[in-house]
């Protein structure tokens, strides 16, 4: 055997280990947390299990309701733009939450292995994890769905590899952006060559905004071969997955920041003191910085696809929004983890040991404004937005910070890593949809009794606020 080829399997097995180590340690967390809360990891455990066949009934309503519609190419873009966009808000999660070679401890930073090896390694567990358990969902819904479409089961082959293809363009994103937030703009530009290719794919399949996944709508309406848009997804796929892993390896470690003065946090008084030090603990994470950054760029992706497909009002403002409430969910959800791991300064402060959950929610929730403010504003200018529409917005950005609050309670997020951090949206993800259901359920019989669609809207928000807000304030006071 060579010198060549004995470094290579060397190499090889100790990517192999080092994959397996990670795998362990990030599946002894999982288990952590199931022991923590048992009731909510069966609970879990059970949707996983029954959501491919909600899922397929839902897929089947959808078709029937769908009917004839499906073989419009304007329905069919838009069953594209919706999982494509949730989807990249989930790769945005995987992109802030992936780790460097240098910052997965010194032991597994100095093992002889590529940086490339490291951050794949780092991500293979929770990818594994997180397509078991959402891909036979959205495959079950996507061939449903597909199937009464004029192309077919095919079709609904290529709708199941939109996600993917979503999921690595966010991670690309996030990871660009942190790239320039650290100072290195020469790496970055892979992104414009990605770019480059994305809008040529989509040039030649007819619809520039979409890219590669253009060819899946064309598809779906039976004006394109369901297995060439199965191959042009895969490719886009693939390539973005490896440009992502490639910006991963090669990001510059985080700069030392100066440490905070303590006057500077606790000046105030009561809960204004205790507002600015949350603010403080989120601000000077890098993460929330580059998920805000993240979140605004994924609303106005939002509007500008749906712009581009002549949707009118408000149907831009609508997506936009949601696109950005996505993206910009990790600073409510990481709210909960951020005041726990500070709990033992809490409690000693002289303003009271349950003064932080008051304002933590608010805080969160005006960061996420900030993030949704350009968008609405953006949204108003291309497409005109009213007051009806305004309100419905401002509906949906309170439920959602205040749902989102609840997940990151259920299930704080530490920053311990990319399989904490999935975690935690995979629980905002499942909190999202059981509210989803609960508010279909209940509304429309809070109408019936005689309450004004506007005030039965608000009190489901106060309510939803009320159970973020108790949750929040015993998790708090309980710690752990």
């Amino acid at each position: 055997m060579s010198s060549e080829s004995a470094a290579c399997a060397v190499g090889c097995g100790m990517t192999w280990l080092l994959c397996r180590a990670l795998c362990v340690c990030q599946l002894r967390r999982l288990a952590s947390l199931a022991r923590l809360s048992p009731v909510a990891a069966a609970l879990t455990c059970v949707a996983l299990a029954g959501a491919p066949v909600l899922l397929a009934r839902l897929g089947a309503v959808l078709a029937r309701e769908l009917g004839p519609s499906l073989a419009d190419a304007a329905v069919a873009r838009a069953l594209v733009v919706g999982p494509l966009l949730a989807a990249a808000a989930a790769g945005g999660v995987l992109g802030l939450s992936a780790r460097g070679r240098g910052e997965l401890g010194p032991q597994l930073a100095a093992a002889p292995v590529g940086a490339m090896a490291a951050v794949t390694a780092s991500a293979l567990a929770p990818l594994l994890l997180a397509a078991a358990a959402v891909l036979p969902g959205v495959a079950a819904l996507a061939l449903v769905v597909a199937a009464a479409s004029p192309g077919g089961r095919p079709a609904g082959v290529a709708l199941t590899l939109v996600p993917v293809v979503g999921v690595a363009a966010g991670a690309l994103a996030v990871e660009a952006i942190a790239h320039a937030a650290r100072g290195r703009l020469l790496a970055p530009l892979v992104v414009v060559p990605a770019a480059a290719c994305w809008l040529a794919a989509g040039a030649w399949a007819g619809d520039v905004a979409l890219g590669p996944v253009g060819l899946t709508a064309l598809s779906l309406a039976g004006s394109q071969g369901a297995w060439q848009a199965v191959a042009g997804s895969a490719a886009a796929g693939a390539a973005l997955a490896a440009a992502w892993a490639w910006l991963a390896a090669v990001r510059p470690p985080a700069a030392r920041r100066r440490a905070l003065r303590a006057t500077a946090v606790v000046r105030g008084v009561g809960a204004l003191a205790a507002g600015t030090a949350v603010l403080a603990l989120l601000a000077r994470r890098g993460e929330t910085r580059i998920g805000i950054a993240f979140a605004s760029l994924l609303g106005v992706a939002g509007v500008v696809l749906a712009t581009a497909s002549g949707a009118g009002a408000p149907a831009p403002l609508q997506l936009g929004v949601t696109s950005t409430l996505l993206g910009a969910a990790l600073v409510p959800t990481a709210t909960a983890g951020a005041v726990l791991r500070g709990r033992w300064l809490w409690a000693a402060a002289p303003t009271g040991r349950l003064t932080p959950p008051a304002p933590a929610s608010l805080v969160a929730a005006a960061v996420v404004l900030a993030a949704v403010a350009p968008v609405v504003v953006l949204a108003a200018v291309v497409s005109g937005a009213r007051g009806g529409a305004l309100a419905s917005v401002a509906a949906m950005l309170a439920g959602t910070v205040a749902v989102a609050v609840l997940a990151g309670v259920l299930v704080p997020c530490r920053g311990g890593g990319i399989g904490d951090q999935l975690a935690t949206f995979a629980a905002f993800a499942a909190c999202l949809a059981a509210a989803s259901v609960l508010a279909g359920l209940s509304g429309p019989r809070l109408v019936a009794a005689g309450l004004p669609s506007p005030v039965a809207a608000a009190l489901l928000v106060c309510c939803a606020w009320l159970a973020a807000h108790g949750a929040f304030v015993a998790r708090v006071r309980r710690g752990g």
